[in-house]
């Protein structure tokens, strides 16, 4: 028996955790569809009753005052990341009390400690103390479409012109997180390959991320439990505030602070590559006083106009004269540009070299017959290749400097085979080497185990 203080009275219950449905809560379900019955007018209980079949809901919590159950709650998974609360009810005697907010955060508990971190439920907008309550617990209001839906059965059953969608995210709690963008194609081949080594994890979305000061929140809330480790596979420039909160917090990113940064900025990629003896374009980079004389000066009268933190080759213009540099410089920051000399034969064609822990571990080339970027974001396509022992040489040295633990390195190739240096990322998407039969994904795991063990020791 649990004592709890509630609205100034001293109530003797207790919250009993279920693995499976007994008659009690078959009770209190039946008792809770009568009250839907009245105050939901056209809901379809033989709909509900078969979408959550009582063999199939395995985590139930029923409140207790005495021997007497007052109150239910229910959690129904969707899929490895997110469950639904269901079959929530207090008998009417019992209402107005916090008794919902007791249920629902014994339900929550337990799904975080399951490593659920997002929660569903569905209302009713004829009952709008029931919607009140769940707002005051967090829960916030969601699109019909981005409700979590576990089939094509649940969706056709649960949408509804008289439904409430709500939402409600957890903390992560797992000692590693995934940070993805959102929609990102590489997401399916690293989870698929975490899975095949039994690893426990949270996938956090990085859009939730924002900070106060020196305090970083998830979902607007402060993170009360870092993890030991965070693989960052954000394509686009996150924003690098987070990362020295994130490692002063114990957290090993990977890629760290220092690499992400060399591989974001290309100003301070080509000045690391510039001590390298690598070869790569005549690179320039003005802090004031930016013009096209100036730059063709430097450069000749044809170079490449590219934005320091630019990703997919946006951004990156190729300029023959002043109206086109003009017209590329419209409405940008021109310090947030550096400036390359373009050398023929170097166009629409590059390797791509992949190298994790500073081992190579597959190599593709982009080809863009109609474009001078590669980029497969740019019209470009790839194709598998070998990178020779001379270039893997060259790609450890630079991976090195950066500092990158998961890293490529583009170079520009012509016709006979020599190579530039273009650029180095920290992010680069894994979708078209798997797609080739390169493990990739498998490679980046196994070094987050590595890195993990390392940890414990």
């Amino acid at each position: 028996m649990t004592t709890f203080l509630i609205c100034g009275t001293i109530m003797f219950m207790k919250i009993v955790h279920l693995g499976k449905a007994n008659e009690e809560f078959y009770n209190i379900c039946v008792k809770l569809d009568e009250h839907l019955s009245t105050s939901v007018p056209g809901r379809n209980e033989a709909g509900v009753n078969s979408l959550y079949n009582m063999e199939n809901i395995k985590d139930i919590f029923l409140l207790y005052d005495g021997d007497r159950v007052i109150g239910s709650t229910a959690l129904w998974y969707h899929d490895k990341e997110s469950c639904e609360i269901i079959r929530v009810f207090v008998d009417d005697e019992y209402r107005g009390k916090g008794l919902v907010k007791l249920l629902l955060e014994q339900a929550e508990l337990h799904a975080i400690k399951m490593g659920y971190y997002k929660i569903f439920l569905r209302t009713w907008i004829t009952t709008p103390y029931a919607i009140r309550a769940y707002e005051k617990l967090g829960f916030r209001h969601i699109e019909p479409e981005r409700f979590r839906y576990r089939d094509k059965f649940q969706k056709a059953l649960v949408l509804s012109n008289l439904r409430v969608y709500m939402r409600k995210d957890l903390q992560p709690t797992k000692d590693i997180w995934f940070i993805f963008e959102p929609d990102t194609d590489q997401k399916e081949f690293i989870l698929a390959a975490a899975e095949r080594r039994g690893l426990r994890y949270n996938v956090v979305e990085y859009e939730a991320f924002s900070y106060n000061g020196d305090e970083l929140l998830y979902y607007g809330e402060p993170i009360k439990v870092f993890p030991k480790i965070a693989l960052n596979r954000v394509s686009s420039s996150w924003d690098l505030r987070y990362y020295p909160i994130m490692e002063r917090n114990g957290v090993r990113m990977i890629n760290n602070y220092r690499a992400t940064q060399n591989c974001n900025d290309k100003l301070l990629t080509c000045r690391i590559i510039e001590k390298l003896d690598i070869r790569q374009p005549k690179t320039v980079f003005f802090d004031k006083d930016i013009s096209y004389q100036r730059i063709s000066r430097e450069l000749g009268n044809t170079f490449v106009a590219k934005h320091r933190f630019g990703f997919s080759g946006n951004n990156v213009h190729l300029v023959n004269n002043e109206k086109q540099f003009e017209k590329a410089m419209k409405k940008q920051t021109r310090t947030d540009y550096i400036f390359q000399e373009y050398i023929e034969g170097f166009t629409g064609r590059d390797i791509r070299i992949y190298m994790v822990d500073e081992k190579y571990v597959g190599a593709m080339m982009r080809i863009n017959d109609n474009d001078f970027r590669s980029n497969i974001g740019q019209g470009g396509h790839a194709v598998k290749c070998m990178a020779s022992k001379e270039q893997i040489k060259d790609v450890q040295k630079i991976v090195k400097a950066i500092g990158g633990e998961i890293t490529s390195v583009d170079f520009l190739v012509n016709a006979v085979g020599e190579l530039l240096f273009c650029e180095a990322n920290a992010n680069a998407c894994v979708e078209p080497y798997e797609n080739m039969g390169y493990p990739i994904s498998d490679d980046i795991i196994q070094y987050l185990v590595t890195c993990y063990e390392e940890t414990e020791e």
